[in-house]
């Protein structure tokens, strides 16, 4: 039955488009596979679909909710990254200054992001040994993210060219997060 498989294939597109409301950069990812899975469905049946039916998903995919754009994720992201590990380093250095956080540090790390033990070790070596290397290291990757933003706003033209200069600015940083 095209007409209801057609609202089927709709109800998925757009299930993609909420899915990306929160705007982080997963949800981003989520919503493009959907769109690209729902498109290529659709075009290796296009031969199966009578006009009305085509119509109909035509009607649908224009009247979907607007699309979430990696340009609208990168302030969710950062807030959400650096944002988040400087507020949880803070509270775990004013809960336990010094040596007494490297535990605690190690929990988060291995728990958030899930490094096994050697990564978040060579972690914190790579930042000095310290809770407050660490917390440092975050903090200082804020220029990562406003070149990200440059990537993610740049006209087609200067796409590569940005691209090339966030390419390098994350090869040549000191900083070991990168774009963690």
């Amino acid at each position: 039955d095209p007409p209801a498989a057609s609202k089927d294939l709709l109800s998925i597109f757009v299930l993609g488009r909420h899915l990306a409301s929160n705007g982080t950069l997963l949800e981003i990812g989520l919503q493009r596979d959907i769109e690209i899975q729902t498109v290529k469905f659709v075009a290796e049946n296009l031969y199966l679909l009578p006009p009305e039916t085509l119509a109909m998903l035509a009607q649908g995919i224009e009247n979907a909710p607007p699309r979430v754009n990696v340009r609208e994720c990168v302030e969710i992201e950062k807030g959400g990254s650096t944002g988040w590990f400087t507020y949880k380093l803070e509270e775990i250095l004013a809960a336990a200054p010094g040596d007494d956080a490297l535990p605690r540090v190690r929990r988060l790390f291995g728990s958030v992001i899930g490094w096994d033990e050697s990564e978040v070790e060579e972690m914190i070596r790579a930042c000095g040994g310290t809770a407050e290397g660490m917390l440092a290291q975050v903090q200082q990757a804020d220029p990562l993210f406003t070149a990200w933003k440059r990537v993610s706003e740049a006209p087609p033209e200067n796409l590569a060219a940005e691209a090339d200069a966030l390419d390098k600015l994350v090869q040549e940083s000191p900083n070991v997060f990168g774009l963690v």
